[in-house]
Order: structure tokens, then sequence, then C-alpha cells
């Protein structure tokens, strides 16, 4: 597994001391990820093993430790493999469960910076299951890449096999940005084969379909793509909380520093797909905030609208795209109407 930041790892491959700008009580020890990557245990339902001391570190740096958060909470840290893949996958379970929820992050994220919502969905008497997506966090493969969308669908695909009867059901889903897009190519895929939809409730957060200035974007891939693997990443500001966009670009060592091409080319190709994807009955909730400068959500949400014409939209107009990582004010806003959605 390679490290995306090695300023922030010492000569022994262990993270430097950096505390999580808004968790001042964090002990912040240092973890090694490899260690972490090197004895996760497969995940077996029946034989959950609880958390090694590296892991234990891990969630503490980046606020996952929800037994001491939230009441009833017990939490496992495995993987599960979707195709040459090793997939991190964190499993919270809670006392008397009412549902289990998939819950999935955006390009370049990782299940780490997920604490706001993964609390939240405690705090509703869910089950929590969010795993690193490919090339992700504390999952196998390159760094921010990806041969195909359909990988992405394959390992949800999994994850839910990997859960069937092993936890309560309904089962609901989760999704920011690229999560999104995830369960968006699950739901037309199950539309266009006329199969069952495992979800009964699908709730995406600021969903990707075009990013901004896609079309310019889209002209520069095909200008270099077979000179180049990947292009230095910008950071933009996602949130309007400066200690989490200061955190993301200096202290997080899961973040990748680059864009690779082979993600855009991806991307395009999903985009492709999706545009003549058939209409969706199911009556998916978007949550969308209007200062959003990664997705371009006013030519996005009128073609969610059409694909799926029992959607719901929640608008944030103060909202920026990373809405799990928001200011308070604006994070608050995100999180009632997520609850809502999935407690009405």
């Amino acid at each position: 597994m390679e490290l995306a930041n090695e300023t922030l790892v010492d000569s022994g491959g262990y993270l430097k001391n950096k505390a999580l700008l808004d968790l001042p009580e964090a002990l912040c020890e240092p973890f090694n990820p490899h260690e972490i990557f090197s004895t996760m245990a497969p995940l077996d339902f029946d034989q959950l093993a609880p958390l090694t001391p590296e892991a234990k570190k891990y969630a503490l740096y980046y606020g996952l430790d929800m037994q001491g958060r939230v009441s009833g909470v017990r939490h496992y840290l495995g993987y599960f493999s979707s195709a040459a893949y090793r997939l991190a996958c964190h499993v919270y379970l809670k006392d008397s469960a009412k549902a289990t929820v998939i819950l999935l992050h955006g390009y370049y994220d990782h299940v780490g910076l997920y604490r706001h919502v993964i609390k939240r969905l405690l705090q509703l008497d869910f089950n929590v299951l969010a795993y690193d997506l490919p090339g992700h966090g504390l999952s196998s493969g390159g760094r921010a890449q990806i041969d195909g969308f359909h990988e992405y669908s394959d390992a949800l695909r999994n994850c839910i096999k990997l859960i069937k009867d092993k936890l309560p059901k309904p089962l609901y889903f989760v999704g920011q940005s690229t999560g999104g897009a995830i369960a968006l190519d699950y739901l037309f895929d199950a539309e266009l084969e006329r199969c069952s939809v495992d979800f009964e409730k699908v709730v995406l957060l600021a969903p990707l379909h075009r990013p901004v200035q896609w079309r310019k974007n889209l002209m520069l891939y095909h200008a270099i793509k077979f000179f180049a693997k990947s292009l230095e990443r910008k950071f933009v500001p996602s949130s309007h909380d400066l200690s989490f966009l200061r955190f993301v670009k200096e202290q997080d060592p899961l973040q990748s520093q680059v864009v690779t091409l082979s993600w855009v080319g991806s991307l395009h190709e999903w985009i492709v797909k999706t545009d003549s994807a058939v209409r969706c009955q199911f009556p998916l909730v978007v949550i969308q905030g209007k200062e959003d400068q990664t997705v371009d959500w006013e030519k996005n949400i009128p073609y969610f609208s059409d694909k799926f014409p029992k959607i719901t939209v929640h608008y944030i107009d103060e909202g920026r795209h990373h809405l799990a990582n928001e200011s308070k004010p604006i994070r608050n806003k995100m999180l009632e109407y997520l609850s809502s959605a999935l407690t009405d």
C-alpha cells in the first residue's frame, strides 16, 4: 500500500504526531498504516475480531473511536475482497439496531473523514458499514486510480453480498460525491436488468455526475493522456471549515497528491454510459450545496431529476462540496436533512 504524503511519515514508517484539528481531546499517537493493512483480517460476521492496538491509534487519530462517543457501539475493522482489491471496511454495530447503512466516501477521501456522518447514523440506532474505495485510505490499489467505474460498483455488490442475512434490515445507502455516483450506477443497472434493489432508502450528498469545467478538463485529458499518467492535485475550497481544509491538505497522510488520468478516463466512460441510462423509479434523495465548486450541480440536478422522476432535492444555500465536513452550522443542516430522509 502506498502512502500519499511521505512528509508525514518518519523513518520507521510511523505517522508523525499530528493533532486532529477539531478534536483537541485526541491523543493522536503515531500509527503505522502499513502494519494495519498487513495485519487486517478478512471480515467474518460470525467471528468479528476487535481492533488491533495499531488500528485503535488510527481510529483515535481520525475520531472514528465511536465506542467512546455513542453508547452501545461495537467497532470492528477488517477487509473484504473485490476482484484483486482488499478493501478496508469499518463495521459499527449498535445494540438493538433499527437498520443497516452502507456509507461510501468521495474521490480522494477515506472513511477517516466521515466521523460526523457515522456518529449521526449511530445516534439514529443504525448499524454502519463504511469501506475505503479501491486506491483510497487503507484499501489496496494504485492511489486514486481505477480501471473503470464498474470496479466501484462491483465492490458495492460484493459488500451487499457480504452482509446479506448477517445484519438487520432494512438496508439504507448514504454516499458523498463519487460514493453517490456508485449508487447511481447500481440503481441504473438494477432498473436496466429489472432486478430488485437491495436498498430501501438512498441519500446522496453532492453526488458526482459532471464535474465543474468538465468540457475543458476532458479536452486536456485527451491532449495529454498518452504522455502523462497523473497531474498535480489542486486543492479547492470544498468546505467553509478552514481547519478541515488545512487538515486535508497538510495533515492527512492518506490523501493523494495527484489526480490520475486513469480515473478521469473512467469517469468519462461512466458519464457516457449514464447519459443514455434508462429512467429509474427509485425515490432518490439528494442533498446539494449551492456553493459547490467541485460538481456542476446546476446541470447535474436537472439530469438527476430527469432520470429519477421521484427524486427529492434538498438545497443548502451556503453549502460547498464536502457536506460531510462543512462548518458546523452548515453540516448540521445536512445532518438534519439526512436524519429526516432515513427516519420518515
